[in-house]
């Protein structure tokens, strides 16, 4: 029991003394729902912004605040790519983790730097896919997947400092991370806390997405700590305003007229 006790105090401690990142306008971009074509494309194209190409100049670093279950690896590899072309730049990719699953654990361990906070929650697994057709299509199809595999494999190993027969170990099952543990598998390399500067709390940034064959404005706050999202059904111009820990209580989803549901699953 007082071990126990003891674990909790020293966790404390650690917290109490964690470093504070104010994300402000220019010095970070977020990659926020799964990881597709257009979220990397956001990303990319906040990356060359001009705010941030100036600040990316003036500091030799930038932050990329990362809430995604994960999603495409192909999409995600795009991402790493560009990524190590900052990084060949001498800048510096400082990765803020609040869930960074699968695809974007990887992406996570492709940064300079990786931080998370007390209740950042990684998870990773084995790659999966899905593929039809004949046979021949199959073995030449896998025989790529399979060194995508093995090349993200090597460099998640080669960051987090443990042997390839350890990961595979670890990855049988979903391998699941909670806050300062992230810091103890060497997942992450330092616990902080962060917060949002006041002048971006009044911003809204939008995207248009398509869900099953429909077009929805997505509308989030700049700073990623706030969960407010707005979405609207652009044929209907049918928009809910709501935060997204207590639309479920609101909501019959079944009978609502869009696919509220899944959208807030992609995006939170």
């Amino acid at each position: 029991m007082l071990g126990k006790i003891l674990v909790v105090l020293f966790g404390l401690f650690n917290y109490s003394f964690a470093r504070t990142i104010n994300l402000s306008n220019n010095n970070f971009v977020s990659l926020i729902g799964p990881v597709s074509q257009s979220s990397v494309d956001d990303t990319i194209k906040s990356l060359n912004s001009k705010s941030i190409i100036e600040y990316m100049n003036d500091n030799q670093n930038i932050n990329i605040y990362i809430n995604s279950p994960g999603g495409s690896v192909f999409a995600g590899n795009h991402l790493v790519q560009y990524i190590r072309t900052l990084q060949a730049s001498n800048i510096n990719v400082n990765c803020i983790a609040q869930n960074f699953m699968s695809m974007a654990f990887i992406i996570m361990q492709s940064c300079t730097n990786r931080y998370v906070m007390f209740d950042s929650v990684g998870m990773q697994h084995q790659i999966s896919f899905g593929i039809s057709g004949n046979i021949e299509n199959f073995k030449t199809y896998f025989g790529l997947i399979e060194r995508v595999n093995n090349f993200l494999i090597d460099m998640e190993i080669n960051k987090i400092g443990i042997t390839k027969e350890v990961y595979l170990q670890k990855v049988i099952s979903d391998w699941w991370i909670y806050g300062e543990d992230n810091i103890k598998y060497n997942i992450a390399d330092e616990l902080i806390t962060l917060k949002c500067n006041p002048s971006i709390l009044s911003e809204k940034n939008k995207k248009t997405e398509y869900f099953y064959g429909s077009e929805y404005e997505i509308e989030l706050n700049k700073c990623p700590l706030i969960h407010e999202i707005k979405i609207t059904d652009k044929s209907s111009k049918k928009s809910i305003e709501k935060n997204s820990s207590k639309i479920y209580e609101m909501f019959d989803f079944e009978n609502y007229p869009f696919n509220v549901k899944t959208i807030l699953n992609n995006f939170h």
